[in-house]
């Protein structure tokens, strides 16, 4: 996952969960955390939450088009999101 808090990517469930957490109410690192997309050449991206307005952010942040977003804001997005990769 790569969290909005750091910038940067993470796998540790602890880590994720704190961080997640953090982003509500600290400063997020949207333009690293776009550029880190970019430098990992990102194909499918996860919007977590309602709306799409993430969608839209990274789109104009240098999200190619050929990136493919999925909104996910339930399990059944992300079953979704999951058979369509």
């Amino acid at each position: 996952m790569l969290l909005n808090a750091t910038g940067r990517p993470s796998v540790d469930p602890a880590e994720i969960r704190e961080q997640v957490v953090a982003s509500l109410t600290a400063r997020v690192h949207w333009r690293e955390a776009m550029a880190r997309l970019q430098e990992m050449k990102v194909t499918v991206v996860l919007e977590v939450g309602p709306g799409r307005v993430l969608a839209g952010l990274a789109r104009q942040n240098g999200c190619p088009a050929t990136t493919t977003i999925f909104p996910v804001g339930s399990l059944r997005g992300v079953e979704t999101a999951a058979a369509s990769v």
